[in-house]
């Protein structure tokens, strides 16, 4: 009959080489594996450990530390005592005493450069950190904000109540039909539309009325409002309006704006009205 290989034993149930078994951290083989015999592991007692997985090893003795030594961890079943060597400010001879003097103090003097080198990359780190936190701050707010030539054009609404009335201190007067696209549309009518349109709140004629007109989803306006107030959540609807695949055209946006009832912008819009129209024509106020 030929031996098992090496690890192997055979097995007379099935007449057949198996691995033998290897015995788990914490235990070690009571009886080894042979070639006859497979192996048979116990778990290591008190002051025995192994730390090895292995069909042949038994359990080792535990180290004990030496008398200038201090005990960092206990003996256990899986793991050898662990000893640190004393530092030698435990010795108390005078010229050993004089000796760490010297060593400490020429340690001193040689951690300087290190201690400078630790303090350049603290020094590094933070600036990193700012520059990091400054970049994630303007990339928040390029993501969140269409960027539009408009956006600090100064202008101003005739004093009373909603009139409607836009001065526009930057831009002339320009002629434009319904045909026009919104984003074609002088910066000061633009501003004017924003601002009375986001002076609306809290009824059925806000952007919010005026978003589902031109075609958001209620998901995209709970995205808007989430932009800030509401100056910006419709500066930021009509923006992204504009710049769309769809018909961004000032008809549709008259039509709209007629079908929530907002007239007053309906007539600021119609003022400057000249040439051909759409379908739906000239929106005619109450």
């Amino acid at each position: 009959m030929c031996e098992c290989l090496l690890d192997f034993y055979f097995a007379e149930d099935i007449k057949k080489c198996q691995l033998c078994d290897l015995c788990t951290y914490g235990s070690g083989a009571m009886v080894p594996c042979s070639t006859r015999s497979n192996t048979v592991c116990r778990k290591c007692e008190n002051g025995t450990f192994s730390d090895v997985r292995s069909a042949t090893s038994s359990c080792r003795p535990c180290s004990s530390c030496g008398p200038n030594q201090l005990t960092i961890m206990d003996c256990s079943d899986q793991q050898d005592t662990m000893c640190l060597d004393k530092p030698k400010a435990f010795l108390t001879t005078k010229q050993t005493e004089q000796q760490l003097g010297k060593n400490i103090r020429e340690k001193d003097f040689d951690a300087i450069p290190i201690y400078c080198a630790a303090l350049g990359a603290v020094v590094l780190g933070l600036l990193g950190y700012v520059f990091f936190k400054q970049y994630s701050r303007i990339k928040e707010k390029k993501r969140h904000k269409v960027h539009d030539p408009h956006d600090h054009v100064e202008y101003s609404r005739a004093s009373g109540t909603d009139s409607g009335v836009c001065v526009d201190i930057t831009v002339q007067c320009k002629i434009y039909n319904e045909l026009t696209k919104y984003s074609d549309l002088p910066i000061s009518k633009r501003k004017c539309v924003e601002h009375q349109l986001a002076n609306h709140r809290g009824n059925s004629g806000d952007w919010r009325a005026l978003a589902r007109q031109l075609g958001y989803t209620p998901e995209k306006i709970e995205q808007l409002e989430s932009y800030g107030d509401s100056v910006h959540c419709c500066q930021t609807m009509l923006q992204t309006w504009a710049h769309s695949k769809r018909n961004t055209s000032l008809g549709v946006l008259l039509k709209a704006l007629s079908n929530i009832g907002r007239y007053d912008i309906v007539k600021v819009l119609q003022a400057d009205i000249r040439g051909p129209k759409t379908d739906h024509n000239h929106v005619h106020i109450l």
